[in-house]
């Protein structure tokens, strides 16, 4: 009889742990919430670094009607670890400009590793690209 009990028991648990939505289908929504054509969203490169986080690119239709280029984003949910601040929490896209903040957000949340907004910088300065902030 224990052992039945103790089935059933397990049998839930992962019942009820599967009706959650995953870091990356949570992320995937937000994303799309925030775009013109949520419809159109082509994802790639998604990964989820660490709980509550998942970071990829997204592509989507513009106002326009036709596709722009892939944008990086990092998505922060309220279970990340480390725990979000409340400027952390949602969906961050970023720009060419934009990058020495992705790469802060990336680092702090397992997106990228440490060190890689040098290397990424030196790389675009080689080819000529100033960058509008340091």
């Amino acid at each position: 009889m224990t052992a039945t009990r103790i089935s059933l028991l397990l049998m839930v648990a992962v019942g009820l742990v599967s009706c959650q939505p995953s870091t990356l289908d949570e992320a995937q929504t937000a994303v799309k919430d925030l775009l013109n054509d949520p419809q159109s969203a082509q994802f790639k490169e998604m990964e989820t670094p660490s709980t509550g986080v998942a970071c990829g690119e997204v592509n989507s239709k513009n106002a326009m009607g036709g596709y722009s280029d892939y944008t990086p984003f990092v998505f922060v949910s309220d279970r990340a670890k480390p725990r979000p601040v409340a400027e952390d929490r949602g969906v961050h896209f970023y720009s060419l400009d934009g990058a020495r903040e992705y790469f802060r957000v990336s680092e702090q949340y397992g997106c990228a590793a440490p060190g890689a907004w040098i290397q990424f910088k030196a790389s675009m300065e080689k080819i000529g690209h100033k960058f509008a902030v340091e």
